[in-house]
C-alpha cells in the first residue's frame, strides 16, 4: 500500500481525478454504440476492482487495502456506475425511440445522459 505514500498528494489527486473523469466520460460516450460497449466497460471495471481486492486479500493486506481504497473508492465507483447509466440513456434513445423519430429520441437520450455525466464530474 506504499503506492499512496510515494507521490506528492496534489499530483496523485490530479492523476486520480483525471483518470476517473476519463473513465466516466469514456463509459458515457461508448453509449453511442448502443450501450453494449458501456456494459462491457462497466463489467471490465468491476472485474478489475474485484481482482485487485482478491489479490490484496490473498497476500494478507486485504483489510488494509479496503481501508485505503474504499475511502475514496465509494465515490469513484458510484460515479462510474452513474456514468454507465448515462451511457445506457444515450444508447437507449438510439435503440428504442418508441413513438418518437429516432433522431429526436437520440437527442433526448443524449440530453438526459449528458446531465448525468456532467453531474458526476465534480
Amino acid at each position: 500500500m506504499d503506492v499512496y505514500d510515494i507521490s506528492n498528494e496534489w499530483m496523485m489527486f490530479l492523476r486520480i481525478a483525471t483518470n476517473n473523469l476519463y473513465v466516466c466520460f469514456r463509459i458515457f460516450i461508448l453509449g453511442l454504440f448502443t450501450g453494449v460497449a458501456t456494459g462491457v466497460q462497466l463489467f471490465q471495471n468491476g472485474i478489475m476492482v474485484g481482482t485487485f481486492q482478491a489479490f490484496c486479500f490473498r497476500y494478507g493486506v486485504g483489510w488494509e487495502s479496503v481501508l485505503s481504497i474504499w475511502l475514496h473508492g465509494v465515490v469513484e465507483i458510484a460515479s462510474i456506475i452513474i456514468a454507465g447509466a448515462a451511457g445506457f440513456a444515450l444508447g437507449n434513445g438510439w435503440l428504442f425511440p418508441g413513438t418518437y423519430p429516432r433522431g429526436y429520441a437520440f437527442r433526448q437520450g443524449a440530453k438526459r445522459g449528458l446531465k448525468l455525466a456532467v453531474g458526476v464530474a465534480p
